[in-house]
Formats: structure tokens, sequence, C-alpha cells
């Protein structure tokens, strides 16, 4: 199959974004709430963590090989996604180490289908999507409560737990995620790009969902990176933690932890 040159300005875009994250010194002070205790973790302490961790290397590494994906790039979405932490929710209901959303295996409610069709909505002058009377963040806000109740009840029942939604299951939640990474790769792989093009794309699609990548079904040529500034600092972050994770056999090197400055 003829190779597509990947789109320039995702090229440059992501090489500059790489080089600004490497040459910056700038220390964040971003905070991570830790779902199952309600702590506050620094960043600091996370990219202590980071630097060896390797308690699920065995079930990512299993998983990457049946997809057949590298597995420290598997590793670098689960820092990037949720600092490796099974139990976190986010502000939309993702949930786990790859920060699913809903689908089949999870717990779904009106709250969720709520915020699904607010998100639809054509923006109101003030910029906001409402349903039923409701914001879309407010719909979210609601479905997230939900979940929290849901692993507050049962997390020492894990049985229950995965009952309800399968996401918190860290070997199903790998699983799906990288299936879903995996889908996206191989069919930007038939769409002419090579596999740094494949990577890049599904990447941004992991983030922001194929369809904002794909412009057109018939043209692979126009695929891109979406021009947002969350999708182009997410895919330049995960090629630097991957890049690191990839020279060090899954690790990173103490000298370097300024790759996890997030």
């Amino acid at each position: 199959m003829l190779k597509t040159p990947m789109n320039n300005h995702c090229i440059i875009l992501v090489l500059a974004l790489t080089i600004l994250y490497g040459c910056t010194q700038e220390i964040t002070t971003n905070t991570i709430t830790n779902a199952q205790t309600d702590t506050i973790t620094t960043s600091h302490e996370i990219e202590d963590r980071y630097i060896k961790y390797n308690e699920h290397d065995h079930t990512i590494k299993r998983i990457a090989n049946k997809y057949s994906i590298d597995w420290t790039l598997v590793k670098a979405i689960i820092i990037k996604e949720s600092h490796f932490d099974p139990n976190y929710i986010s502000s939309t209901g993702a949930i786990g180490l790859m920060q699913l959303m809903p689908r089949k295996g999870s717990y779904f409610s009106d709250s969720y289908k709520g915020f699904t069709n607010a998100r639809r909505q054509t923006r109101n002058k003030v910029g906001q999507r409402i349903y039923n009377g409701k914001k879309d963040i407010e719909w979210a806000t609601q479905y997230r409560s939900e979940l929290d109740s849901i692993f507050t009840k049962y997390k020492n029942d894990t049985s229950n737990l995965y009952s309800i939604d399968q996401r918190f299951n860290v070997s199903w939640n790998i699983n799906s995620g990288v299936e879903q990474f995996a889908n996206d790769f191989y069919y930007f792989k038939k769409r002419g790009h090579g596999t740094y093009g494949s990577r890049i794309y599904a990447l941004a699609a992991y983030n922001a969902g194929r369809g904002a990548v794909v412009r057109s079904k018939e043209n692979g040529k126009l695929d891109k990176i979406p021009i947002n500034r969350q999708t182009e600092l997410y895919v330049g972050l995960l090629e630097r933690i991957y890049s690191e994770l990839k020279l060090h056999e899954g690790l990173i090197n103490e000298t370097n932890d300024w790759v996890l400055k997030l």
C-alpha cells in the first residue's frame, strides 16, 4: 500500500511540542485527586512514583502483545490518562487506568444519557450546551456523583463493583483501552499512513475521537491533528513520555524525570 506522508503541519507541531516540553525548566504545581482515598497527590509525588512504577507491567505487556501494540506506548497512555490510579473518575465519567468513557460493560444511567444528549446540542449565546434544562457539565457532574457512590459502596466487594461497571477492573480496563487504540492505529495504517503517522493520529483520536482527526472518509491525506490546545499538548506529551519509556525498557531514568512534568 502506498504510504502517504503525514500532514506537514502535524509533523512540525509534534516535533515543536516535544522540543518545547524538553526545554522548559518551569516546575508545574499540578495536583491530582485520588478517587479512592480523596487525598491530593502533588506532581512531584507522582513523578517519583512513575520513575520505577511497574506494578501492572506484566498485564500491560500481555494485552499490548495481543493487539500488536508497543507496551511502552500503552504505559505512556496510562501515565497521562490516570496517573496509574485504577479508580480515578474524571469530571465527565471516564474511569480507570486508561480513562474509558462508558461502553458495553459500563454503568449507564439517565444522567449519562442527558450528558451525551447535551453534548450534541448547539451552543447557546453564552457558549452553553443545554438539554432538558441542564447544562452538559451539570449532567456530567450528576453522572460522576453516581459513579462515586457506586465505588464507595462496593470498593471492598469487587465482584459486585465489576458487575456494575467493568471499567474498575484493571485488566478489563487496559484491554478495552488498548483495543480502542489499536483499532484506530490500524485504521490509520489502512488509510495509507506509516507507523509514526498512524501512532500520532491514533493518539489524537484517543483524546478527541476519530471523527476529529478524519476530515474525509475517502481521502487519508486530509487527516490531521485537531487544532485545539488540549489535543496538541496531549499528543506532544505522550510522545515525550513514550520515547523515554522505550529508551529505558519501560522505566523513567531518574535524571530524565523532566519528561513527567504535566
